[in-house]
Parts: structure tokens; C-alpha cells; sequence
């Protein structure tokens, strides 16, 4: 149920290129655009109260927030780009486990075999499955080996 679930999990973050990483740059950028906004509206009350220094400094504290946003939000496109390509080289590398034609064809022989005649089979082949499991933690590492190259 795992391997099901990890594909699932590919597919949205292959879609949605969604991660911790993407999620916090894209909160920096959002607080960087209100301090932006604020400094912005600060400047612009300084300058027509004063028309004096107070506006030069806010225009460079604005400048300086939305630098701080440009960084972040770039930041934010080329994590989420790097994130979309390795779901995709994952999604690669595990496609020939879960093909959507395979699996309709196992539907489909499924169902025209008939469930109950199927569970006898599939029990037997989880038994199988669970002794080779637990006969090879018993062979030796260096034996081991030997079964994965054949």
C-alpha cells in the first residue's frame, strides 16, 4: 500500500510542483510584497509631509524589500521546477510497476476469471513471496549476492 500511496503523492507534486520549500518561498514573497507596500505608503506619506530626506530612505527600504522579493519569488520558480523534473524522473522509474494498461488488463483478467477463484492464487503467492523474503534474510551477505547477479 505504500508504493501506492508514493505514486499518488508523485502524481500531485508532479501536477502541482507543491513542496515545504516552494510553499516557504512563496510565503517570503508575500511578506516581502506587504513590507514592500508598507514602506511604499510610508515613503509616500514621508514625502508629501515633508518633502524632505524621509522619502529617499523609504524609497530605498522599498527597494531593498522588493529585491528581497524578486530573490524569493525566483527562488520559488526554480525549486518548483527542480521538484516537478525529479517527480517525473521517479514517476519514470516506477511506471513499469503501476502501467495504467497493465492494470486494466488485470482488472480485466480479474474479473473474467472471477474473484473467488483468484484469492486461492493470490494467497499462495504472498506465502511464496513472504518465505523467499524470509529465506534470503537467512543466507549469508555473500550469498546473497550471488542470487541478485543471476
Amino acid at each position: 500500500m505504500g508504493g501506492l500511496k508514493r505514486y499518488l503523492e508523485l502524481k500531485v507534486t508532479e501536477k502541482t510542483g507543491l513542496s515545504v520549500g516552494v510553499v516557504a518561498s512563496a510565503t517570503a514573497v508575500l511578506i516581502n510584497v506587504v513590507v514592500m507596500f508598507v514602506f511604499v505608503c510610508v515613503a509616500a506619506f514621508v514625502w508629501i509631509e515633508q518633502r524632505r530626506g524621509g522619502v529617499i530612505a523609504g524609497l530605498v527600504l522599498a527597494g531593498l524589500f522588493f529585491a528581497l522579493a524578486l530573490i524569493a519569488g525566483l527562488t520559488c520558480l526554480v525549486l518548483r521546477g527542480s521538484i516537478v523534473k525529479q517527480a517525473r524522473k521517479e514517476l519514470a522509474a516506477r511506471s513499469a510497476l503501476i502501467d495504467p494498461q497493465l492494470m486494466k488488463s488485470g482488472i480485466q483478467v480479474a474479473s473474467a476469471i472471477g474473484l473467488r477463484r483468484l484469492i486461492p492464487v493470490i494467497a499462495t503467492g504472498a506465502l511464496a513471496a513472504g518465505l523467499a523474503l524470509e529465506w534470503r534474510r537467512k543466507l549469508p551477505p555473500d550469498r546473497s549476492d550471488h542470487f541478485a547477479e543471476s
